[in-house]
């Protein structure tokens, strides 16, 4: 894993066509003799020991850095030298309650919601389902977040994981303060959780 981050940190392996050529002297500085550029990933910016550049022509980004600002991983395959992207298709609901059949499979969600009264505890499901994840990880876990970015819950499970993924987890929180609060869905790869899928629900 650390070999892994030495090559992230100082490989730049995404490629995005940038028209005209690097300007000298680039607003964010330069580094190692080439012009920094800001890269922002929904309004975030994203930030790295070895910043993105432009070089000839194009502009290079931190591989690692831009997968996870993206909901993707990588896996660093070290025998080939190939670092791999992976970003599964993670749809996730937040509801009061589950439809579910006689064998506890979940067949519908009558009552999904994304406000929340602040001040008040209120129990919900988290429905998780995830396909075309073509690699196999460690595990997952789901967790809630306050508006701070702590932790207030989680539900970890150590089930290897290829492919496809349906699963549901039961929360009470107590949403104490206004605010966006995170529904975060995350797979365990190579010891570290990545986040993968998030949801928002907003108490006021």
């Amino acid at each position: 894993m650390a070999r892994f981050r030495r090559v992230a940190a100082l490989t730049l392996a995404f490629f995005l066509v940038a028209g005209g050529a690097a300007i000298a002297g680039s607003r964010w500085g330069s580094y190692e003799g080439y012009s920094k550029v800001q890269v922002n990933a929904n309004g975030t910016t994203i930030n790295s020991a070895v910043p993105a550049i432009m070089m000839n022509g194009a502009t290079m980004l931190p591989l690692r850095e831009t997968a996870t600002a993206l909901n993707s991983f990588i896996k660093w395959d070290d025998g080939n030298q190939t670092a791999n992207i992976y970003r599964p298709n993670v749809n996730m609901v937040v509801s009061q309650e589950l439809d579910v059949d006689k064998k506890g499979a979940v067949t519908g969600v009558p009552k999904p919601f994304f406000k929340a009264p602040s001040g008040y505890n209120i129990s919900f499901f988290v429905f998780v389902q995830m396909d075309s994840l073509k690699t196999t990880v460690d595990g997952f876990k789901i967790s809630v977040l306050d508006p701070s970015g702590n932790e207030l819950d989680k539900r970890v499970s150590s089930e290897s994981i290829y492919d496809y993924l349906w699963s549901n987890a039961a929360f009470n929180i107590k949403f104490s303060e206004a605010g966006n609060y995170t529904v975060r869905f995350a797979l365990k790869v190579d010891g570290e959780f990545v986040t993968v899928g998030e949801k928002l629900i907003v108490s006021e």
